[in-house]
């Protein structure tokens, strides 16, 4: 599908409990340089007066509309803001990120260049506080959460991190929904609905391209910031990675540091566990639903 040289674009920002953070997102996105583009502000859950701020600024901001997902978790937000979007491209950012205001030119450029049904950028760490030796070391060894930097040049990648990914409608309505079972506040605390998505969209045909110029930063805090972080996330990507099917990256587990290998035991241990245990649990539960007649049984495992 072409796009016209200024497409409409949907901003997803999905929030939940982030009141003093989503105020300057919103308001990074309402300074854009690109202007062709609506924000959707959808809530799932939060108590703190994030709804009640979302929709002032709906009321004062014609480009804002708010949005509210009675289902726990981040992935049931993203689908609920894909289903209002009415923009040819839909792009999602995290409501602790601070946004360029070229971020969205970026975007839309690298679709214009390529053929890509999917773009992204980096994920540049906003620490709170100043970094310790420790975690400047997993700073650079990519260890730390919600960091994603594929370097300087345009690239076709396997996967977009979810605080800064985009995709095309047509690609969206063939790909279908984010998994409900994966991602943030599901119900096993699982990962990697992003990945998940982005498999489904390259098996579809589609391309992904990781633009260097579309970049956020992204809020990392305190308790992000600790190997021990580091290493309950690993084990949790692990079990989502098994549950996927993710094929391991050989040449990410070859390094020798001692970090590294932490890491990595940690994320071997997840996949264990999950074909060991999640994934039989899972099956059951999937066939005792299914038996029991339940018109929902396996909506989001696509």
């Amino acid at each position: 599908m072409s796009l016209p040289d200024r497409p409409f674009v949907t901003v997803v920002l999905c929030t939940c409990n982030r009141i003093q953070d989503l105020p300057e997102a919103v308001e990074d996105l309402l300074a854009q340089t690109y202007g062709n583009h609506e924000v959707l502000i959808v809530d799932h859950n939060s108590t703190d007066g994030t709804a009640e701020y979302a929709q002032r600024k709906a009321r004062e901001e014609r480009r804002v509309s708010f949005h509210n997902e009675p289902l726990r978790g981040l992935s049931h937000a993203r689908n609920r803001g894909m289903g209002a979007a009415r923009g040819g491209i839909v792009a999602y950012v995290d409501d602790d990120c601070r946004i360029p205001p070229g971020w969205l030119e970026a975007l839309v450029k690298a679709y214009r260049e390529t053929d890509a049904g999917g773009v992204g950028g980096p994920a540049k760490a906003r620490l709170e506080g100043r970094p310790s030796w420790l975690v400047r070391e997993l700073l650079r060894m990519s260890l730390i959460p919600g960091v994603y930097d594929r370097g300087p040049d345009r690239q076709e990648v396997d996967w977009l991190i979810g605080c800064n990914l985009s995709f095309r409608r047509d690609v969206l309505q063939t790909v279908g929904q984010f998994r409900g079972d994966l991602g943030a506040g599901s119900p096993r605390g699982l990962a990697g609905e992003e990945v998940d998505f982005c498999a489904r969209a390259l098996r579809a045909g589609a391309r992904l391209v990781y633009e260097p110029g579309a970049w956020v930063w992204h809020k990392i805090p305190r308790r992000r910031q600790t190997l021990a972080y580091a290493l309950r996330f690993s084990y949790v990507v692990g079990m989502s990675n098994a549950l996927i099917q993710r094929p391991v990256n050989r040449q990410a587990i070859r390094s020798l540091h001692p970090l590294k290998l932490l890491v990595n035991v940690a994320g071997a241990a997840g996949r264990l566990y999950a074909r060991a245990v999640l994934r039989p649990a899972m099956r059951r539960e999937l066939s005792s639903a299914a038996g029991a007649g339940g018109e929902d049984a396996g909506r989001d495992r696509a």
